[in-house]
């Protein structure tokens, strides 16, 4: 029986094939993960924004007597963020609607209904 020495053509072409779809398989895990990665960062921006706004709201609310007395809806914007808020009064409270959207290749909208207490 005659020793192999070396591989033959087909063994090396199978070898490729296997290693090209492993390497592109890996390729758009990384991919879909660094996508993925972008979009929980626009998230979390975008409800960090409706937080400081939503306190922001609510130190404007007790700078004032009586309180809510200068809430007013209103807009922001440094890209990548705009935001909008309306304030509604009803007695003694006032709703607070904030919409936050952050732009990027998918953009992020985000909204908050608060009531804030203004007696």
């Amino acid at each position: 029986m005659p020793s192999r020495r070396g591989s033959s053509l087909l063994e090396v072409l199978v070898a490729l094939v296997v290693l090209t779809s492993t390497l592109g398989a890996a390729a758009g895990l990384v991919t879909g993960a660094a996508r993925a990665q972008g979009l929980a960062r626009q998230r979390v921006l975008a409800a960090l924004t409706l937080a400081e706004r939503i306190e922001a709201l609510r130190a404007a609310a007790g700078r004032t007597t009586p309180r809510c007395l200068a809430l007013a809806g209103g807009n922001a914007s440094s890209p990548p963020v705009t935001e909008t808020w309306s304030v509604t009064r009803s007695g003694a409270m006032a709703l607070v609607e904030l919409r936050v959207r952050v732009a990027g290749p998918v953009a992020v909208v985000d909204s908050l209904e608060a009531v804030l207490a203004c007696d």
